[in-house]
């Protein structure tokens, strides 16, 4: 944890960087940069630690930018660069299905990594189900039923009931 600044100027100082970093919404299929900010508020407001916060806010910073890897592991501690990479796609797969699975995987491995994916999923779903795009609902409800699947028993934080709740009904 950064000791000199508070969490509130870590994140903006994060949503700082992280803008201008999208390309042109005109160019996005959703607004990436207002969903990325939200899942940082969301977890900020539910009083998650400074790292899962970051990491929310940054979680689509890979696949959705230019920014790479080295450039998020100088600029970020480990806890962050952690979070974020286990929340990245690995676009090397090219089952989609079997590229969901590896990223649920990665995250479940650490309980951290998974409430910023379920904060993501959730943040996801709302603004599909505000669109009444069904796909796209789908592939959430496909992404908590995986969750559900291989979701250690010792993960006990809220943020899953709310989740499965949510998503699945």
């Amino acid at each position: 944890m950064n000791q000199s600044i508070s969490i509130e100027e870590s994140l903006e100082n994060a949503i700082r960087f992280l803008v201008p970093k999208f390309p042109d919404a005109r160019e996005l299929i959703k607004p990436t940069a207002f969903h990325s900010i939200r899942v940082g508020t969301y977890l900020y407001e539910n009083w998650y630690s400074e790292a899962i916060c970051l990491a929310g806010l940054l979680h689509d910073i890979i696949e959705d930018t230019n920014v790479t890897k080295e450039e998020l592991k100088e600029k970020y501690w480990e806890e962050v660069y952690d979070l974020v990479l286990a929340n990245t796609k690995n676009m090397d797969i090219a089952d989609k299905e079997e590229r969901n699975r590896d990223m649920i995987s990665r995250c479940s491995a650490s309980e951290e990594a998974l409430i910023i994916k379920c904060a993501d999923i959730m943040d996801n779903y709302k603004y599909r189900v505000r669109r009444w795009n069904t796909k796209e609902i789908e592939n959430a409800k496909s992404l908590a039923r995986i969750i559900k699947e291989i979701i250690p028993s010792w993960f006990s934080d809220k943020i899953f009931w709310d989740f499965f709740t949510l998503v699945l009904g």
